[in-house]
């Protein structure tokens, strides 16, 4: 049973939600086995006339054979198969600083030139991830809040009279309301060039918020803290 494209307690989980009521949609959301898999599983069950109660008290062997037995075209189950193989490289991968799943994708393709286009890919890999996809609405009035933090990541640029490279602060501005960004790269994170970045960010959105929000920059906070943090003036 090496060739097995999906492992039993998946199927178990999905004979268990369809009994329970669930639509296949659903089952796939829940489950991360592709709906047309789930279709294919489940017209087998209806062809062998058996009930959801009797499949699920089968063994594993036993139900591997009821339901694998010319249930899936051989080159679905290979990509299948191939998938599940690769998916622990993208999830160890995904962790890490500037992969993103466009570039998996290319990889993927290069060991799998018959794989998943780049929108299954990324639905497969959306279906498997074990974190939730959890969001939250903060309320923002227009014009109230700019937001301003510097990025994790560091670009370089060159001098043109030089040729010397050099490493830069990468400043990004936002207006949460209207989602309007400024970004500028700046030789350091030095209270000059920070200053100069607000600057020319609100020359770019031609007004002044309420509100400045900043994280804890060294440029802008001495002294972090929940109620009265000191401000660097």
């Amino acid at each position: 049973m090496a060739n097995k494209p999906i492992k039993m307690q998946r199927i178990r989980q999905v004979l268990l939600l369809t009994q329970q009521g669930y639509s296949r949609r659903k089952v796939a959301q829940m489950t991360g086995v592709h709906r047309s898999v789930i279709n294919r599983y489940l017209a087998k069950c209806d062809t062998n006339l058996v009930s959801y109660d009797e499949l699920l008290a089968l063994s594993d062997q036993a139900l591997s054979e009821l339901l694998w037995e010319d249930s899936i075209p051989d080159g679905d189950m290979r990509r299948q198969a191939e998938f599940e193989a690769f998916y622990p490289y993208i999830e160890k991968e995904l962790t890490r600083l500037g992969v993103t799943r466009y570039l998996l994708h290319r990889v993927y393709l290069e060991k799998y030139p018959d794989g998943y286009r780049y929108s299954q890919f990324c639905d497969l890999i959306l279906r498997r991830s074990k974190a939730p996809d959890v969001s939250m609405v903060m309320p923002c009035i227009a014009g109230e809040i700019m937001q301003v933090d510097f990025a994790g990541s560091k670009l370089s640029w060159c001098d043109p009279d030089t040729g010397e490279v050099h490493q830069g602060e990468v400043l990004i501005v936002t207006f949460p309301y209207s989602g309007m960004d400024f970004v500028k790269v700046l030789r350091s994170q030095r209270q000059e060039d920070f200053i100069d970045g607000l600057r020319s960010a609100l020359e770019y959105f031609n007004g002044v918020p309420q509100c400045l929000r900043i994280d804890n920059l060294k440029s802008g906070v001495i002294k972090a803290n929940r109620y009265e943090p000191t401000f660097n003036t």
